[in-house]
């Protein structure tokens, strides 16, 4: 895999900032995952494939990998799309069932109250499947769940 090239991106972050702090959050977050091949698109960092899962022949691919996040000015921002594919090898994560009444506040977009998760990025799991993230900061786990899914009901 070629290096990313040291150009600037949008948010006046290069290539190679925005790899450095990818890599440091997967390996912080995601020590399985940090081992795959990673690919820097502007500011934003892609997990791909294993070496050999690619389509088959003949095929064109519009993208390939899952967005790990981008890159700010000195700090990563994870996506949503990371916790949801690789959620359940998190380093640090809220559990819950689905039993629980903080499950459906979650899906509502609502903090909850936190009780496995450390501070710092959590993915949060229902019955070990992920729901997406969020951040443990105060005993309390800030949503981070994507607007447009929340459940409003």
């Amino acid at each position: 895999m070629r290096a990313c090239r040291p150009v600037q991106g949008g948010n006046g972050v290069s290539r190679a900032e925005a790899r450095a702090e990818g890599e440091a959050f997967l390996c912080e977050y995601f020590p399985g995952a940090a081992q795959l091949p990673l690919e820097c698109r502007g500011t934003e960092l892609f997990v791909l494939p294993r070496e050999g899962c690619g389509p088959a022949e003949g095929l064109r691919v519009v993208q390939a990998g899952v967005c790990a996040g981008s890159a700010a000015r000195g700090r990563f921002v994870p996506a949503h799309h990371l916790f949801m594919a690789y959620g359940a090898q998190c380093a640090n994560a809220e559990r819950l069932t689905l039993a629980d009444p903080r499950t459906a506040a979650w899906l509502r977009g609502e903090a909850i109250p936190a009780e496995t998760a450390a501070p710092g990025w959590a993915a949060v799991l229902a019955d070990g499947f992920p729901l997406g993230f969020g951040k443990q900061s105060g005993g309390v786990v800030k949503n981070h769940y994507p607007k447009g899914l929340r459940n409003l009901k």
